[in-house]
């Protein structure tokens, strides 16, 4: 039962990771806290939605183009808030006030009832070490640590990712040598933009998609980049991780009503002990 709850706890900490770490890429390049990553989460959504079941594509075209359109969209938002909002204060509310327009559009494209996908991941499941692990379970953790994968590849291996890492770590210097830093600032914000994307169309056939749906979802990837101090993808993975294992373990032994109240009491303490992350405070005693 123990290991049934942590194993579900890590699926979906995953998601959770995912979306953290796409929070983090945002604010590395830009220093912008993104309040609107919950609602571009459910207008991916919307968007695969509306592909697959007006324009009859496939659910892996409706999505690539979902997040495609947000990748583009977010990544001229992005360029604009760089370039014409000089002070980062009035660039993180810029992001709130796009979170309520879009959540209002959502409203009014979509209505305030909860939509569901046709049926995408196959029924049924499988036994991993004596546990159970559903095919959909499966199939999206796979595709979400393949793209994690991807994104690492990029940073790590790629003349555009390693620009981007210097212009994380210092914009100005990274301009005095001819580094373009708000054209990687802008594809930086795209970027976790269309990550948090890609995770509303992936969950979103289990879920229903609603106009309010990424609001509690985001906060938990908040969470997450906390624990990870905003600043390490390793650590705010692992955060991820550990806020879905702790939603469950209370879900499953606790009471399920109690589970977000849990994970918000965690992201209050990590706020007032640990402003810098829990990951950043172990640096910080290392060093």
């Amino acid at each position: 039962m123990l290991g049934q709850q942590i194993l579900n706890g890590l699926s979906i900490g995953l998601i959770y990771g995912f979306l953290a770490i796409g929070l983090v890429m945002i604010f590395s390049t830009t220093r912008i806290i993104n309040f609107a990553h919950g609602e571009i989460f459910s207008l991916g959504a919307f968007i695969g939605l509306a592909f697959q079941k007006h324009l009859h594509l496939s659910f892996g075209l409706a999505g690539v183009a979902a997040v495609g359109i947000v990748f583009v969209a977010f990544s001229a938002f992005g360029y604009i808030v760089n370039t014409k909002l000089r002070d980062s204060l009035t660039q993180t509310v810029a992001t709130i006030a796009v979170g309520f327009g879009l959540r209002d559009l959502m409203l009014v494209v979509f209505g305030s009832d909860s939509l569901a996908y046709p049926s995408v991941y196959p029924e049924g499941g499988f036994d991993l070490a004596g546990m159970r692990l559903s095919f959909a379970t499966a199939i999206i953790s796979g595709i979400t640590v393949v793209v994690l994968i991807a994104v690492g590849v990029f940073l790590w291996k790629t003349r555009w990712g390693i620009f981007m890492r210097a212009v994380a770590q210092n914009a100005d210097l990274a301009r005095t040598v001819g580094i373009r830093a708000g054209l990687l600032q802008a594809v930086a914000f795209g970027t976790g933009a269309s990550l948090a994307a890609l995770a509303g169309v992936l969950v979103s056939p289990q879920w229903h998609v609603s106009y309010t749906g990424g609001s509690s979802i985001a906060l938990k990837a908040f969470t997450a980049a906390l624990i990870g101090g905003f600043h390490s993808s390793t650590g705010t993975l692992l955060g991820g991780l550990l806020v879905g294992v702790l939603e469950t373990l209370i879900a499953g032994y606790v009471s399920s009503t109690w589970k977000d109240l849990d994970v918000y009491m965690c992201l209050l303490l990590i706020l007032i002990f640990f402003p810098k992350g829990l990951l950043g405070a172990a640096q910080r005693r290392i060093g």
